[in-house]
């Protein structure tokens, strides 16, 4: 077992010109000394050679507790004859003992390794059924996975179909102590290690990666509620890849929350101080932000990565500046989740349909489950049929052929829709922002990158809000003559609530698309423009490209630029990422080195709309599967199976690499890791 070396008790004090002066034991002495021992109970040091072959007293039996002269004490004991001795007949003995090991014990440890290898072969044929389900949306479900259930979760059933069709599997899983209960543990393991090695490869990728842009989503999908994070970077064969990190179950979406969580795992990510150069973009679509308070999310993460600029990315609907009034006023937050709860009530049922469509006379759109289904639709269906949905719950709570949940439901919604004076006050409010959130969306795309459309389209909306906000003394004289208000609300404080929902948004809507200079930047390398730039160099869209970014040489990317104008070979490159993959084709990246700086950080950038031929955005995958999978407690593990599957499958050895961090778990090691 080898020297005991516990933390000795042993000090020394003496004065010394009127000051008291203390020794006490270091356990490095331990480390300089590797024949060093000591005991804790008699609280001394002893040697360990000599303890087992005979030595002096001092070190056998009395041992050493004077610190003043140990060093010399050391000394003497280690260049005497008893000490060398006692050192080689232990040497001997450990010579012995290996020599026995390798006759008697060489053939247990080979039978081990056998066992260990059927284990971890047939730990690999469980991996490949986890992957086999996530590749065709399986549910690995929490339901019995008991070997012999009548009903297995699918995992469960998968790992039996696979026995069954293998000759080498099924007796290992029946024979292996470590697999033959193969249940939930497992699996959670192995998702575990799973999640772990995807997170090393895309760890590596970013290492390699120019430049970095981030995106944070809170996503809700029925009973989950998560902040997703996402990574958009040129990988190592010049592809833009947008890679799904993880997600966070944060107690609130609020700045410092928020804040916090990203940082924690751009500090993971990114610990090295060079490396945190690489953020040049970053993009939120229900950042709780307060206007003009430096608790801001995009302020914290811009004083963490100086370079990173707050954008708008596409994947983030604009609906999401309504969010971000309902993240702030419990009113609204509570509002928009009554309102959703109107088209899920109706979705979930062909009886109920029925009898809308025959009282309306048009069936009410299924409202998408994410983001608190803050929809136009709904709003201004909701409002302009507030009568005929009031009849249609009637009807249903007088009848006898509705069920009693929905008896029961309907009648939480006739109240609400018909004197909840705070809910139709916030209605009538919603219908008169939704369509300027519309025109707000529609204006965006149309523009695409032109900075001045995006700038008047941001100009037009804040106006229009505001007069939005100079109607609002009008809303609680439209109310209904029989709407009840809460007793702490008055028309005051109802008036109060719209101005700040309407300043709220305002504040968004400038905050998001305060920073343009990337569009502008983007005309710079656009084919299509190139032979008007040959002509009249932009020179106020490229100041503001340097401006925006300091790590660009003006001089050389300005002569690299003009000399691209003149090529009429590069006109057809109709944006940044063709003219980039053109550049690197040709194995021009060090000629225009500064153009090629300045095209990656651009491709890098979450752009305003999707580019043609674009793959679905991480964003869009992890909303696809929050909506078809049940709440799991390995929610990030199956995420990034289920969105980066694509990568996985990329990734050399991912079921091996999976395999050996399971079995150098300590808790494995006895069944998996190879004795040598």
């Amino acid at each position: 077992m080898g020297p005991h070396r516990p933390p000795l008790m042993l000090h020394q004090s003496r004065c010394e010109r009127g000051k008291e002066l203390t020794r006490k034991f270091s356990a490095g002495w331990y480390d300089r000394k590797e024949w060093l021992c000591g005991s804790a109970t008699q609280d001394a040091l002893f040697c360990f050679p000599c303890l087992l072959f005979g030595g002096v007293d001092t070190w056998t039996r009395t041992g050493v507790r004077d610190l003043k002269h140990l060093s010399d004490k050391i000394k003497r004991h280690e260049t005497s004859q008893s000490h060398i001795n006692s050192c080689l007949q232990l040497a001997i003995l450990d010579a012995k003992s290996a020599e026995q090991k390798d006759g008697s014990g060489q053939e247990s440890v080979r039978k081990q390794n056998e066992e260990i290898e059927k284990n971890r072969n047939s730990l690999l044929k469980v991996m490949e059924a986890i992957l086999h389900c996530d590749i065709f949306g399986l549910l690995l479900s929490e339901e019995d996975e008991v070997e012999d259930s009548v009903h297995p979760g699918m995992f469960r059933g998968e790992v039996n179909l696979m026995a069954y069709l293998s000759l080498a599997l099924k007796p290992d899983l029946q024979s292996s102590p470590v697999l033959a209960g193969l249940s939930k543990t497992i699996l959670s393991d192995l998702l575990d290690c799973a999640l772990t090695v995807a997170k090393d490869h895309i760890k590596e990728q970013l290492k390699s990666a120019p430049f970095v842009a981030i995106e944070v989503s809170h996503v809700d999908v029925s009973t989950h509620s998560q902040t997703a994070l996402i990574f958009r970077y040129i990988d190592e064969s010049r592809s833009l890849v947008e890679r799904f990190y993880g997600f966070a179950d944060l107690e609130d979406h609020q700045a410092e929350t928020t804040a916090k969580f990203v940082l924690q795992q751009l500090e993971e990510v990114f610990p090295e101080a060079a490396d945190k150069q690489k953020i040049i973009a970053h993009s939120y679509d229900g950042a709780s932000a307060t206007h003009g308070d430096r608790a801001r999310i995009q302020d914290k993460i811009c004083d963490a990565f100086p370079s990173a600029q707050y954008v708008h990315s596409y994947a983030h609907r604009m609906n999401t500046v309504i969010q971000q009034a309902t993240s702030q006023i419990e009113e609204v937050r509570r509002f928009f989740a009554d309102l959703s709860g109107i088209p899920e009530f109706f979705s979930c049922s062909a009886k109920r349909r029925q009898l809308l469509e025959a009282i309306v006379r048009r069936q009410l759109n299924k409202t998408s489950q994410i983001n608190w289904n803050l929809n136009i639709q709904t709003v201004n269906y909701v409002f302009g049929k507030r009568l005929e949905l009031l009849k249609c719950f009637c009807e249903i709570r007088r009848t006898w052929k509705f069920d009693t949940p929905a008896v029961r439901m309907a009648g939480l919604f006739i109240p609400m829709l018909e004197d909840d004076g705070e809910f139709l006050y916030l209605l009538s409010l919603f219908h008169r922002i939704m369509p300027h959130v519309d025109t707000f969306h529609r204006q965006l795309w149309s523009t695409a990158n032109n900075s001045v459309a995006i700038q008047k389209a941001t100009s037009d909306f804040t106006s229009a809000i505001s007069s939005v906000k100079e109607s609002v003394g009008t809303l609680f004289e439209e109310l209904p003559s029989e709407s009840v208000l809460p007793t702490d609300k008055t028309k005051e404080t109802l008036d109060q609530m719209a101005l700040d929902v309407c300043n709220i948004i305002t504040a968004h809507a400038k905050e998001r698309f305060a920073f343009t200079s990337h569009l502008a930047s983007a005309t710079l390398v656009q084919g299509s423009l190139f032979r008007s730039h040959h002509r009249a160099f932009p020179q106020e869209a490229f100041d503001e490209a340097v401006k925006a970014y300091p790590m660009l040489e003006k001089e050389r990317l300005m002569a690299e630029l003009s000399v691209l104008y003149e090529r009429q070979e590069f006109y057809r490159c109709k944006n940044a990422y063709q003219l980039l993959y053109v550049l690197s084709m040709y194995n021009l990246e060090k000629t225009f080195e500064q153009t090629v700086t300045l095209l990656r950080i651009l491709v890098t950038t979450p752009a305003m709309v999707a580019e043609a031929g674009q793959a679905v955005s991480a964003l869009t995958r992890v909303k696809t599967f929050l909506t078809n999978t049940v709440p799991h407690n390995k929610l990030n593990a199956l995420a990034m199976l289920s969105v980066e599957k694509g990568m996985i499958k990329n990734i050399p050895g991912f079921s091996l690499k999976v395999v050996e961090r399971f079995a150098r778990q300590p808790e494995h090691h006895a069944g998996f890791l190879y004795k040598l």
